[in-house]
């Protein structure tokens, strides 16, 4: 991943300031609510199934002839109770959305319950703040949880949902920085090299707010993107983020199949079902979705 990548956050945070930029993302217009993390005896709203973008509905799955065994739920440190109906969501199958460069997602799609993740798990505030669906907020929330109970409490979400025109302009702006790099260099060569580590606008599951992009270097000006993978908190992740429905959405060795290389920073929220057996198999998840369609 380019170097680049790693100010995408520190970019966007710099539109706010600077209101003469010759160009102009749009700010959302409703103000979402918030995940809280519920106290003792609290709990947490049932989330809704149905607010997926209705044009890019998730893969049919014919319903089994009698009814499954409960999956047994894991063990954590952290009393997780509350958001069990986020981590496994009785839709089993409703989060299995595929969005990438042959699967594009509608311009104007928004996900109809875009809610705030907790600030102590977010790097930016106001605009910028992490935003995800409330199911995968839920799940994000229970997620983190558990890692800071394991003793990693640095990890925060650096971007979750981003609109169309967000990623119009970030896609836009790393042509101009390759360009830039190397004169060179046409618009169609240095086009090439930016898709191989962002998504042109319209084929980012980023718009689908089901996935987000969570490290402990942002802000480390002497460490990329890349070096999280180096970390203890990134191991906790890969091998536990099933655990709460998330995947790690561009696995080493599948970039000829995401299109993308390998990403130790963004994870994706399918539910535990799913993620369970994709994590087992070592698939990527259009491997998963394409085995699934044959069966």
């Amino acid at each position: 991943m380019k170097a680049c990548l790693n100010t995408a956050a520190a970019l966007l945070a710099l539109l706010l300031l600077f209101s003469g930029c010759a160009v102009h993302i749009p700010a959302d217009t409703t103000d979402p609510p918030v995940i809280v993390p519920p106290g003792p005896g609290d709990t947490l709203p049932v989330p809704a199934t149905d607010t997926l973008p209705a044009e890019t509905g998730a893969p049919e799955t014919d319903p089994p002839e009698t009814e499954p065994p409960a999956e047994p739920i894991p063990t954590f440190k952290a009393d997780l109770s509350a958001y069990e109906i986020y981590m496994a969501p009785a839709d089993r199958d409703g989060y299995l959305l595929l969005v990438n460069k042959t699967h594009p997602i509608a311009a104007d799609s928004v996900p109809a319950d875009l809610v705030y993740v907790p600030q102590e798990y977010a790097v930016y505030s106001g605009e910028w703040r992490a935003q995800m669906t409330s199911v995968a907020a839920g799940a994000y929330t229970a997620m983190m949880t558990e890692l800071c109970a394991n003793g990693y409490t640095d990890v925060k979400s650096t971007l979750a949902y981003r609109s169309y025109a967000t990623q119009s302009y970030l896609y836009n702006n790393y042509i101009a920085e390759e360009m830039a790099k190397n004169p060179a260099l046409s618009k169609e060569e240095a086009r090439a090299i930016v898709e191989t580590y962002s998504a042109p606008p319209g084929t980012s599951e980023h718009q689908t707010g089901l996935c987000t992009d969570m490290h402990n270097v942002y802000n480390r000006t002497d460490l990329e993107l890349e070096d999280f993978e180096k970390t203890d908190a990134y191991l906790w992740l890969r091998d536990n983020c099933w655990k709460f429905g998330f995947i790690l959405r561009f696995p080493r060795g599948k970039e000829a199949i995401t299109g993308y290389q390998f990403e130790c920073w963004h994870f994706r929220f399918v539910g535990r079902y799913h993620a369970k057996r994709i994590y087992e198999s070592g698939l990527c998840l259009e491997e998963y979705l394409e085995q699934l369609d044959k069966n």
